[in-house]
């Protein structure tokens, strides 16, 4: 009976241990998606900045 628990515990842990790591590498792959999806809209007014700027310099 011992054995059972001590291997019930085990799983548990064990168990928690898994989903503590899935939630984090979900957490990553979110955070990786959106640092990718921004990428492109922050060059894209980053250019702009810069030709405003030398629009606003020309006059």
């Amino acid at each position: 009976m011992e054995a059972m628990s001590a291997a019930g515990s085990q799983i548990t842990r064990e168990l928690g241990e898994f989903e503590a790591t899935l939630r984090q590498v979900r957490q990553e792959a979110i955070t990786a998606e959106i640092i990718e999806l921004g990428g492109p809209a922050r060059h894209r007014r980053a250019a702009q900045g810069e030709r405003y700027g030398a629009i606003v310099a020309f006059y």
